[in-house]
């Protein structure tokens, strides 16, 4: 990756965690708490629905803000977490 192109996305990354310019986003926390909801789904669920590692993260973390109080729609279009997401309750949206 050129020099420039590597310097511009650092920017792009820094000005949505800061909430500056079009594009905003919050980071959400990967605690303890998220990392064993998605260890669970893992050894539970992941050969039935057949997602790995990153899938579960996201969905762990999902769970554990629901869990806390803290309501969020998981943007995706993959079958298996809109399954897993579905039979744990958190709501999803698909674009297509």
């Amino acid at each position: 990756m050129k020099p420039k192109v590597f310097r511009d996305i650092r920017k792009l990354i820094s000005d949505i965690e800061h909430q500056r310019g079009d594009i905003q986003a919050t980071v959400l926390p990967l605690d303890a708490n998220a990392i064993s909801h998605a260890r669970r789904l893992l050894m539970e669920k992941a050969d039935r629905y057949r997602f790995g590692s990153h899938d579960a993260l996201i969905a762990g973390v999902a769970i554990s803000l629901d869990r806390a109080g803290t309501r969020l729609t998981v943007v995706t279009s993959d079958r298996g977490m809109k399954a897993i997401l579905g039979e744990e309750g958190i709501p999803f949206y698909d674009p297509k």
